[in-house]
């Protein structure tokens, strides 16, 4: 690397981290003078999610929808975006690009069916809905499981940007890992949210840029758009509307639509980091107005991410990376376009690394704050003596230590048992889709009761498993893979390289190899997750419901739902502020 590309490095990442820090400082300080010191258990600088209703603060209407917006796409990126989306359009098509369309399918559903629900509640956590609906027994059950998701991934979130800055400087990742990390949690635990939401907004816009840097360096090299348009095509890359009915597809139109709307409905209409954000701005026309910015944004770097796949095919067309072993994965092959590239162009490594970086960071931070708050307010305030409970800010903040330190020890782990990688893609997965089906539920079916909510999160959870874990069984055996656009090494054969072109394709494995249901598309899984969640949990309401339960607060329904509700349950006028009612127990 250049000389500026350390500078480059060092200044894009530090920068928006001491920003940051100096404007949370700088607010507090301004409350104290004014007799109005931040309350730990609030979303603007003590690091929890605001607390419901009644304390609404005051600094989370200063938030604006810019801000917000920006640092809630922020948390639902990482590096996987830079590297993962690529290397899928490299080795299997244009196809993944609607999913894109799915997340526009997705927004329009969250503003129109959760976003009122959630934003009119002001709760202090999005799972608090699940006890005002249901009960505590469900609320902590999807804390446990969103804890055990988070504390999986986040060690993936540090690892893959890791990997690729240890391609491109040689710099262990035993050294960056712990780097990041450390910086994430000073950042994070000083300043909060507001930090939070400032740094990501900024991170996510380094991101943006070292996307277009290498595009258009990419494009360069390769002829321009035309050029890598024509190669792509002639490969049968180019593909946007394979309308094959078939789950079993890899990828098709629907399976990237509908199946990937599912999958963003449940990153941006019921995770934690999400709702907090929603929450921090003090109107619902706004919280809607940061879910349109965040969809845009979504269309915006998906479309990036799967143009620099297309000019990574132009670029390799010839001379695949993955046949002559000079990478072992195709999420590598952007920081080996970086690493061949950035010699001639002073300043592109740095601003790459500090995009990739500056993601993982956004990610961890954000994932960091919700985590310690969701942790506080669902699993660990009951527990508490009261000298801590009063005290809570402090308890946020080394629970967010903690979880720092775990992700990056776990790296370390990561790093020795890739297997482990699979393990937590696929229980992100399960865990998805069984929480989304518990919150569609719960606003969708006024009739539904917490045991049909307990039995239909325990049936999606072993229904769901039992697939991933058996899918990604057979794909480790080698039993079943799905196939890939053709790639080969002629005219690395033709330098003199002694290697012979050798086909891309794969077969895909026979049905009586694997059972239908292991081949089903990974795109489909939060939908089945959810749709069993739905299903069984429904039938056991239904059957263990009694005539004289008590009625659903309208508020705590899908806006047709609570019509229905007033006009065959209540009979009667809803107060502004309702006081939730809830059929606990069936």
């Amino acid at each position: 690397m250049w000389p500026l590309d350390w500078v480059v490095l060092v200044t894009l990442i530090l920068t928006p981290a001491a920003l940051g820090i100096w404007r949370a400082l700088l607010h507090t300080a301004r409350g104290r003078r004014h007799g109005d010191d931040a309350d730990p258990t609030r979303g603007d600088d003590g690091g929890v999610a605001p607390k419901a209703a009644a304390a609404r603060p005051a600094a989370a209407k200063s938030m604006g929808v810019v801000t917000v917006g920006l640092s809630l796409l922020a948390s639902n990126l990482s590096g996987i975006t830079l590297l993962g989306y690529p290397a899928e359009v490299y080795r299997y098509g244009t196809q993944f690009w609607m999913v894109a369309v799915g997340a526009v399918l997705a927004t329009a559903v969250l503003c129109v069916g959760y976003l009122p629900v959630l934003h009119g509640l002001r709760l202090s956590s999005s799972y608090e809905y699940l006890e005002l609906r249901f009960d505590a027994r469900v609320r902590k059950l999807t804390s446990i499981m969103y804890t055990v998701r988070l504390l999986l991934l986040l060690p993936l979130v540090l690892y893959v940007p890791a990997l690729a800055f240890t391609q491109v400087t040689g710099m262990g990742i035993r050294i960056i890992a712990p780097a990041i990390s450390v910086v994430c949690i000073v950042y994070t635990t000083v300043g909060g949210l507001r930090t939070v939401s400032l740094t990501g907004s900024m991170q996510l816009l380094i991101m943006l840029t070292a996307s277009v840097a290498i595009l258009a360096a990419g494009l360069y090299d390769v002829g321009g758009v035309g050029a890598a348009w024509r190669s792509m095509e002639a490969s049968g890359r180019i593909e946007f509307f394979n309308l094959d009915p078939n789950p079993l597809t890899r990828t098709t139109f629907w399976s990237a639509t509908v199946g990937g709307s599912f999958f963003w409905l449940q990153m941006l209409a019921v995770q934690p980091n999400s709702v907090q954000r929603y929450l921090a701005v003090p109107t619902l026309s706004a919280a809607r107005r940061t879910a349109y910015l965040q969809c845009a944004g979504l269309l915006l770097t998906t479309t990036l991410a799967c143009s620099l796949g297309g000019v990574l095919y132009a670029k390799y067309e010839g001379c695949d990376p993955l046949t002559t072993k000079e990478v072992q994965r195709a999420d590598q092959l952007v920081a080996l376009m970086v690493e061949q590239t950035s010699g001639r162009v002073p300043g592109l490594a740095g601003l790459f690394l500090a995009g990739l970086l500056s993601a993982a960071m956004g990610n961890l931070s954000a994932a960091l704050n919700t985590l310690s708050s969701t942790l506080y307010a669902d699993l660990v305030a009951g527990w508490l003596p009261d000298k801590w409970r009063s005290r809570s800010g402090v308890v946020v903040k080394v629970l967010g230590v903690l979880i720092g330190v775990w992700a990056t020890l776990l790296v370390f782990v990561v790093e020795r048992l890739g297997g482990l990688v699979q393990v937590a893609m696929s229980l992100g997965s399960v865990t998805s889709g069984t929480m989304l089906g518990l919150f569609t539920l719960g606003m969708l079916v006024p009739r539904a009761n917490t045991l049909g909510a307990l039995a239909g999160a325990a049936v999606s959870v072993l229904g769901t498993a039992l697939v991933v874990f058996g899918q990604q069984s057979a794909i480790a055996a080698g039993s079943l893979h799905w196939p890939t656009k053709p790639s080969n090494a002629d005219d690395c054969a033709e330098s003199g390289s002694g290697l012979a072109a050798l086909p891309g394709v794969l077969t895909e494995a026979a049905p009586s190899e694997v059972l239908a249901v292991l081949r089903l598309s990974y795109l489909w899984l939060v939908l089945l997750g959810a749709a069993l969640t739905m299903v069984s949990g429904t039938i056991v309401s239904l059957l263990t419901s009694s005539a004289g339960a008590a009625a659903v607060d309208p508020a705590l329904l899908f806006g047709r739902g609570r019509r229905q509700v007033h006009q065959h349950e209540l009979g009667v006028i809803v107060a502004e502020k309702p006081t939730p009612q809830v059929d606990r127990d069936g």
